[in-house]
C-alpha cells in the first residue's frame, strides 16, 4: 500500500472538503490518515492531507476531484431549488482545466508519493509546519510594514510641530 501528502483544493474549505470530497475517498478503499486547513500565501485555503490506499494515489486524487464536482452541481442546482441556503463549495475549488488540452483536472498539488502506508503521515507535522510557517512569515511581514507605516507618519507629525 502505498500513501501520499496532498493539498487538495483551490480556496476549499475543511467544511467543503469533508462533505464533498472526504466520502468519496472512502467509498473508493482510501485512508486520509491527516488534514489541515491551510493558507497558501496568505490568499487562498487548500487541505493538507495524508492519504493511504492502493494504486496509483495521484490518478486517484485526481479522478475523486472530478467524481466530487459531479457532486458539488447537483448540490448547488438543490441549494437554488430550495432558496437561500448557504454553499459549503463550488465545483471550481475542486476542478480546474488543463489549459494546454482543455479538460477537466482536479485541483490538488501533489508534495510526495511513497511506497509505504505510513511516510506520508509520519511527514505530515513537518510538511504542515512548513505551510504554517510561511502563513505566518507573510503576516510578520505585513505587521512590519504597518509598523513602520505608522512610525513615519508618526515621526513626520513629530517634525512638523
Amino acid at each position: 500500500m502505498a500513501s501520499g501528502n496532498f493539498l487538495i483544493g483551490d480556496d476549499l474549505s475543511l467544511e467543503g472538503f469533508e462533505t464533498y470530497v472526504h466520502p468519496i475517498l472512502k467509498e473508493k478503499g482510501y485512508l486520509v490518515t491527516d488534514k489541515l486547513d491551510i493558507s497558501i500565501e496568505n490568499l487562498r485555503e487548500s487541505i493538507l492531507t495524508s492519504i493511504s490506499g492502493e494504486g496509483d494515489l495521484e490518478k486517484m486524487v485526481n479522478e475523486v476531484l472530478l467524481e466530487a464536482k459531479i457532486h458539488i452541481k447537483k448540490a448547488e442546482e438543490e441549494r437554488r431549488k430550495k432558496g437561500n441556503e448557504e454553499r459549503i463549495a463550488s465545483e471550481n475549488q475542486v476542478c480546474g482545466y488543463a489549459h494546454e488540452i482543455g479538460v477537466p483536472k482536479g485541483e490538488y498539488t501533489m508534495i510526495g508519493v511513497y511506497q509505504d502506508d505510513t511516510t506520508a503521515s509520519k511527514l505530515f507535522p513537518l510538511i504542515a509546519q512548513k505551510y504554517l510557517l510561511e502563513d505566518l512569515k507573510t503576516i510578520s511581514e505585513e505587521v512590519v510594514e504597518n509598523i513602520k507605516s505608522l512610525l513615519e507618519k508618526k515621526l513626520s507629525e513629530f517634525l512638523k510641530s
